[in-house]
C-alpha cells in the first residue's frame, strides 16, 4: 500500500521499511550501485567493448533516446537514505540523458533533469521533493513530465528558472502538500524572443497549498479541469500570452487566506488581460449572493438534516452557479466530490456531508457518504 508519510503509523521511514521488509509488498528496495552494476551493461549495450556483467538488471531498463542512453526505473523505494545517496550518481552522469520512474516511491530528495529529459509514472513523493535541471546553459526545453502521480510533501519546481516543458496529468495532491511553483520561470520573463515552453496541468486535485508568487507562467501553457481544495497565492504573477483556462474549480472561500488568494488569481488575470477569464471566475467563486435562498425554509431545512441545492449553495458559502458546474464537471470525471442524494432539482444534500466538506476532511466526507444513502434507502 501507498503510506502518507505525515499520518505514518511507523513514524520513522526506516522503521517502516525495516518491519515489512519480510512481507511481499508492491516496492522493492533499491540498492542497484551506478559504477559497479550499471556501467558494465551501458558499455556491452551501446559500445564494441565488452565488460564483465556481475549483477542482472532487474526492473531497470537502459535505452538509446536521440543520441543518448535512457534508464527506466520501475517498482523501485526510493525512501531510504542509502536509495537516494546511490540515485545521485545516477542523476550527475555524463551517460544518462533521460530518466523514467513508473511506479516508484520517492523520498525527500533533488532531482536534475537530463539534457532529453526526466518522467515519473504512478509515482508516490512521500516527501519534500525538489526538481531542477542538470545543465542550464545548453538545456533545449526537454519535458519534464508527471502522470498520475500521488504527493503528499511538497514538490518545488522553484529551481526551474529557464526555459522548460512541464506536464503534469491525473496527479492527487494530497492535504498535507505543497505545489511550490514560487518564482518558475523568473530568469526569462522578460527577454526577447525567449523560448519559453509551456505549463500544462490537466486533470489534478489539489487538497494541499498551492503557490503561484511571483512565477512568470510560459505563453501557450494549459490550466484545465484542475480543483483547488486550499489556499493558493498568484501575488505578482505574470501570466504570458494564449494561456488556456478552462474548468478550474474552488472550494468555498471560507478563510480569508483563502479569499485573498482568490483575490491574487483574479487580479493576476486582470493585470495580463484575461478579463474575460477574471470576471467568470469571479462571478461563478468570488461574493455569495444568497437573496434567492429563503431564510425561514432553510432553517427548517436545516432542522430536518437535508437540503435542495440552493440551501446547499447558502451552507457552503458559494454561489448556486459554482455548484452546478462542479457538478456537471463531476459527471464528466464520473465522480462526485459532494455527494448528494436524488437527480436534478430534487437532489438533496446531507447536512453532516456537507459540514465535514467545508472542514475539509475527505475522510470523514467519505463516511457519511455511506450514512446518507443508508438514510436514503431507509425512506
Amino acid at each position: 500500500m501507498h503510506f502518507d508519510s505525515y499520518n505514518n503509523i511507523f513514524g520513522n521511514r526506516e522503521f517502516e521499511s525495516n518491519v515489512l521488509s519480510d512481507s511481499a509488498t508492491e516496492y522493492t528496495p533499491f540498492d542497484y550501485d551506478f559504477n559497479q552494476d550499471i556501467v558494465p551493461h551501458i558499455i556491452n549495450q551501446f559500445t564494441d567493448e565488452k565488460a564483465e556483467i556481475k549483477r542482472n538488471l532487474e526492473n531497470i531498463k537502459l535505452f538509446s533516446h536521440g543520441s543518448g542512453i535512457g534508464i527506466l526505473f520501475r517498482n523501485f523505494d526510493f525512501t531510504l537514505t542509502n536509495a537516494l545517496f546511490k540515485l545521485d550518481n545516477y542523476n550527475y552522469s555524463e551517460y544518462i540523458s533521460t530518466m523514467i520512474f513508473v511506479n516508484c516511491r520517492m523520498g525527500k530528495t533533488l532531482l536534475d533533469a537530463p539534457d532529453f529529459g526526466i518522467a515519473f509514472y504512478d509515482c508516490v513523493f512521500e516527501e519534500n521533493f525538489t526538481i531542477d535541471i542538470r545543465n542550464k546553459e545548453e538545456y533545449g526545453g526537454a519535458p519534464i513530465e508527471f502522470s498520475k502521480c500521488t504527493f503528499n510533501g511538497e514538490i518545488n519546481f522553484e529551481n526551474i528558472n529557464i526555459d522548460a516543458s512541464i506536464c503534469i496529468n491525473e496527479c492527487l495532491f494530497n492535504d498535507h502538500s505543497v505545489w511550490q511553483m514560487r518564482q518558475f520561470a523568473r530568469d526569462v520573463a522578460n527577454k526577447p524572443g525567449s523560448t519559453l515552453y509551456t505549463l500544462r496541468v490537466k486533470n489534478c486535485i489539489f487538497r494541499g497549498e498551492v503557490d503561484f508568487s511571483k512565477a512568470c507562467i510560459p505563453a501557450r501553457s494549459i490550466f484545465d479541469t484542475l480543483t483547488f481544495y486550499k489556499d493558493i497565492n498568484f501575488s505578482e504573477t505574470k501570466f504570458a500570452e494564449q494561456i488556456t483556462f478552462h474548468n478550474l474549480c474552488f472550494a468555498p472561500l471560507t478563510s480569508k487566506t483563502m479569499k485573498n488568494g482568490f483575490k491574487s488569481f483574479i487580479d493576476a488575470l486582470n493585470l495580463r488581460k484575461y478579463k474575460k477569464e477574471a470576471k467568470y471566475y469571479e462571478t461563478h467563486y468570488g461574493n455569495i449572493d444568497t437573496r434567492k435562498v429563503d431564510k425561514a425554509e432553510f432553517d427548517i431545512a436545516v432542522e430536518s438534516g437535508w437540503l435542495n441545492i440552493k440551501q446547499a449553495t447558502m451552507f457552503l458559502g458559494v454561489k448556486y452557479n459554482s455548484l452546478l458546474d462542479m457538478r456537471k464537471d463531476d459527471k464528466v470525471l464520473g465522480q462526485q466530490r459532494i455527494p448528494y442524494v436524488g437527480e436534478g432539482k430534487n437532489s438533496r444534500y446531507y447536512i453532516p456531508l456537507l459540514q465535514a466538506y467545508k472542514d475539509k476532511d475527505m475522510k470523514r466526507v467519505k463516511e457519511l457518504e455511506i450514512e446518507m444513502r443508508n438514510k436514503e434507502n431507509e425512506q
